[in-house]
């Protein structure tokens, strides 16, 4: 499919507000043939212009004008018409803080304008520049001639109008999406605090809804380091009233998918477009199938509503920021094959304090400027335009993530399940209560971690009472589940010790 239309087709499936602030590339394409039209109507058609370059490819070079920051393109040398006293220069002009591109021809005195160029191949204005006019046609542009001190030489400014438009359009168009792309930034910042602020409140523990939860205490369990009983170590279980285990899986879900970013040593790294939109629709689909919203109240609808579709604005601005970067390529390469004329070199100051630069190869051999060479085209990007989905996937995971801790971060290093009761050794290493009773009763005394010799030294004092209590409080169901896999397990050891094997008692 040609890129125009394909281009169309991904902005027309993007938003309203991002899709009017996009790249006009239909637009910009029309410009280059004005353009085109214009070279050729002064004489400089864009062939003629490409085989003297060609000719002439060592003289090539880019200097910098007298007391300014701008810079010269030199694309016709000068000893290219060194026999013909004709110097031809292309160069921008960011006086007017836009890009004005045009061009600079010297003519050396007593120089005879009607074979400066063969008319027969090139049709040139060269010979008329005296009345400026072409064969009873006026020049399209103003024609300014400047005088230079101490030279007979003449000197010529051609302004390339429709050569400006194109730059102005394609300049403005970037100011435009930049200015909209911060406004979405802080959009999608704010809706992202409400939403964090929103699961606080739903994602409750225990000890927030539940009056009756009470605390561990070492008076009230003075055998903290054995295994209690299930029913007499548990607090009252969570309810309805909080979304703490929706938002758990829904979360959980979320990290499995890695919809943005692959943590995965072969996989590491941003995902591409492609890959965010497929892991996006596998995440719905994983979240429809897990029913994690039945029966959920209307409020916790609009909440994974909004998570999901600020997570659909990430994908959308990734496409944006693919449709347009590469609108921006193919313009430019095209611009620059249609005219033979090379990117400008310099950039205003004004642009590049609000744009990024990002660097492009381009083949000067398809028209730029000489076979055999190539030349760095700088394309003007939005400032943080690259990076703007990644920032907002970083700020989802520093700002709804942390909201539900996450029992990964609470397990034991030895059985990898929840490290409940936990018991903190001496060397400051965390271990479940079970683990390391199965330690003692081998009579292991390192630590697994750090090899101190301070296992078979822990007691009751080495339960962490804070940590406990934060794991009954905001994991419930891990606690309670490893509570009765404790009991199962340390009454299986206690009936191998008595001699009874698995099959049980046989009444005979």
């Amino acid at each position: 499919m040609h890129f125009s239309k394909s281009y169309a087709q991904t902005l027309l499936s993007l938003p309203p507000e991002l899709r009017e602030n996009a790249i006009s590339y239909r637009q910009l394409k029309k410009l280059i043939n004005q353009v085109v039209q214009e070279l050729t109507f002064l004489g400089f058609s864009p062939e003629f212009i490409r085989d003297t370059a060609k000719q002439w490819n060592d003289d090539l070079h880019t200097m910098k004008k007298p007391d300014t920051d701008e810079q010269t393109m030199v694309i016709i040398p000068s000893n290219a018409f060194a026999n013909r006293g004709l110097r031809l220069l292309y160069e921008v002009d960011n006086d007017l803080g836009h890009l004005a591109p045009r061009l600079r021809l010297i003519i050396d005195k007593d120089t005879d304008m009607d074979t400066a160029v063969t008319p027969s191949s090139h049709p040139s204005i060269l010979g008329g520049f005296s009345n400026q006019s072409v064969s009873g046609r006026d020049l399209p542009v103003a024609l300014h001639q400047i005088h230079i001190p101490n030279s007979p030489a003449r000197e010529y400014i051609i302004p390339l109008a429709s050569n400006t438009a194109f730059f102005d359009l394609l300049t403005s168009a970037i100011n435009s999406l930049s200015t909209r792309l911060i406004a979405v930034r802080s959009e999608f910042m704010a809706e992202l605090e409400g939403l964090s602020k929103s699961i606080s409140d739903s994602a409750l523990p225990i000890s927030q809804i539940n009056a009756s939860y009470r605390p561990f205490s070492v008076k009230d369990d003075p055998g903290a380091i054995d295994i209690p009983s299930t029913k007499s170590a548990f607090r009252p279980k969570l309810d309805a009233r909080s979304d703490l285990y929706l938002w758990r899986q829904l979360l959980g879900l979320y990290i499995d998918s890695e919809v943005f970013d692959g943590v995965a040593e072969r996989n590491r790294g941003e995902r591409s477009l492609e890959d965010a939109e497929f892991r996006m629709v596998e995440f719905l689909g994983r979240v429809e199938k897990s029913g994690i919203l039945r029966g959920k109240s209307k409020k916790a609808h609009l909440e994974v509503e909004t998570f999901l579709r600020l997570n659909n604005i990430i994908l959308d601005l990734k496409k944006l920021n693919y449709a347009s970067s590469e609108a921006s390529r193919k313009i430019l390469k095209k611009h620059a094959k249609r005219t033979a004329l090379p990117f400008p070199p310099s950039l205003p100051r004004e642009i590049i304090s609000a744009v990024g630069v990002v660097g492009m190869e381009m083949p000067i051999g398809t028209g730029s400027l000489s076979t055999g060479q190539t030349t760095q085209a700088l394309i003007p990007l939005p400032q943080h335009y690259e990076s703007l989905p990644q920032l907002l996937v970083q700020a989802i995971g520093e700002t709804i993530l942390p909201i539900i801790p996450h029992v990964d971060d609470y397990s034991c290093v030895i059985c990898t399940g929840i490290a409940f009761k936990p018991i903190r050794l001496s060397c400051g290493h965390l271990f479940c209560v079970r683990c390391l009773v199965k330690m003692q009763k081998r009579g292991k005394s390192d630590c697994p971690m750090c090899r101190s010799p301070c296992v078979l030294t822990a007691d009751r004092s080495n339960v962490d009472w804070a940590l406990l209590n934060f794991m009954a409080d905001w994991f419930p169901v891990e606690s309670r589940e490893k509570l009765r896999s404790n009991e199962r397990e340390a009454n299986a050891e206690l009936a191998q010790e008595l001699g009874f094997d698995k099959s049980g008692c046989l009444v005979m």
